[in-house]
């Protein structure tokens, strides 16, 4: 067992905020804080859109497999351009969800968020959602994040 602490996005500077009222009441249902303060100094990446495709090149018929598809996606390419915590380094994401293979906003959160908290646990990070009429190759789901390339520690 290590005896380093771990290093968090706060650990860095980054500072995320959510006013009280309605904003909290919304954005905590979905566990994102409305605004994201990043710190100077720390270099950060963006990745472009990722799509959902399995080793074989195809899209899953289950929604959930798809999302999980997208996630591995992004935590390969995070990891190879030097977040060494792939998704524990992410600060801001944007989900485009296809409204032609994804009609039901419950059933998008319904298969997201215990994905969302698989990769990223606690890891606070601003999200946006837009519904699209449709996404390229026929996907479901496209992800684009930024993360920090600070080395983070892994979790004790």
């Amino acid at each position: 067992m290590s005896s380093k602490q771990e290093q968090t996005l706060e650990d860095l500077g980054f500072k995320f905020h959510t006013p009280p009222g309605l904003l909290a009441e919304q954005f905590g249902a979905i566990g994102t804080p409305c605004t994201v303060t990043i710190p100077p100094n720390v270099s950060t990446i963006t990745t472009s859109g990722h799509l959902g495709w399995g080793a074989d090149g195809k899209f899953p018929t289950h929604l959930s497999e798809e999302i999980e598809n997208v996630f591995k996606n992004i935590e390969t390419s995070l990891k190879h351009a030097g977040a060494s915590q792939g998704w524990r380094s992410v600060y801001s994401l944007q989900t485009f969800q296809s409204k032609s293979r994804v009609p039901d906003e419950d059933e998008f959160f319904g298969a997201i968020l215990p994905i969302k908290a698989k990769y990223m646990g606690s890891v606070a990070c601003v999200w946006t959602g837009v519904s699209v009429p449709e996404l390229h190759a026929g996907a479901a789901v496209e992800i684009v994040v930024s993360a920090a390339l600070a080395p983070l520690n892994s979790r004790l």
